[in-house]
C-alpha cells in the first residue's frame, strides 16, 4: 500500500525551469518577439503566464494569438 507521494512543484527533484523557458522563448519568437532562452528566464522567473504573454505582446506590439496565450488548446489525438 503507498503511503507516501511526493509533488515536485518547485524544482527540487527536477529543475524544469530552463526547458520552460526555452519553449517560452520559442513562443514569444512565434509572435514576433526576440526573446532568447536566458532572456526569458530574467524576464519571466516567478511570473503568471497571463503576466509573461502581456510581455510578449508589448515586445511584439501586437496582441498574442489563442494558441500563445492558452485559449485555444487542441487535444491530442
Amino acid at each position: 500500500m503507498t503511503e507516501l507521494v511526493i509533488f515536485d512543484s518547485d524544482g527540487v527533484l527536477v529543475d524544469s525551469e530552463g526547458i520552460a523557458n526555452t519553449v517560452l522563448a520559442r513562443a514569444a519568437a512565434s509572435e514576433g518577439a526576440a526573446i532568447s532562452a536566458e532572456e526569458s528566464l530574467r524576464l519571466f522567473r516567478g511570473l503568471k503566464m497571463a503576466d509573461c504573454v502581456v510581455e510578449i505582446e508589448r515586445q511584439s506590439g501586437r496582441r498574442a494569438t489563442l494558441a500563445s496565450r492558452g485559449e485555444g488548446r487542441r487535444k491530442a489525438g
